[in-house]
């Protein structure tokens, strides 16, 4: 079972809100529901969940937003699927992307390889589908909630706590 952080006291209470969006096959970005998408993370959905023919790869991007859904961080994440599942191998890829960020001499291969396969559009589709100009969309990231609870055994709703004291501090 995944552990809760404590709300730290005197901190504001937690407002960051999740919104997720995946590639579809056809490059076209779509809104998905918050369970669907977490429990095919998990393996206790898998891709039929989400209504949508995603391909060979999850492609996810998470916007973390204020209270009136404005974006205030944006991370992209790729994972390959087989039989609809997310594989745990592109999980394990994915973890080491950011580690290798965080290394002081990067081999930018598992970054790379994050960023590969998106479509050419898919920030002109993120501020539509998210209601404001491409300039208001924060800076990119590779990973985000969903992967952070993952490698701390955490719940989404924890890391989103861990995201949020980073935004207000």
């Amino acid at each position: 079972m995944r552990r809760e952080l404590d709300q730290a006291p005197g901190r504001r209470k937690f407002e960051m809100r999740l919104r997720y969006f995946v590639v579809d096959r056809w490059g076209k970005l779509r809104r998905v529901s918050q369970a669907a998408l977490e429990g095919l993370w998990t393996g206790e959905r898998d891709t039929a969940a989400l209504d949508c023919d995603l391909g060979r790869d999850l492609r996810l991007v998470t916007l973390l937003c204020d209270d009136e859904l404005r974006p205030h961080a944006c991370y992209l994440l790729r994972a390959a699927l087989a039989a609809g599942q997310v594989t745990n191998e592109s999980k394990l890829q994915a973890c080491e992307a950011i580690l290798e960020n965080l290394a002081d001499e990067p081999s930018r291969a598992e970054i790379a390889h994050q960023l590969a396969g998106w479509p050419r559009d898919w920030r002109r589709q993120l501020a539509v589908a998210a209601d404001v100009v491409p300039s208001e969309l924060p800076a990119v990231g590779i990973g985000g909630p969903l992967l952070i609870s993952s490698l701390l055994d955490l719940s989404v709703k924890s890391s989103l706590r861990y995201f949020d004291q980073i935004a207000s501090d």
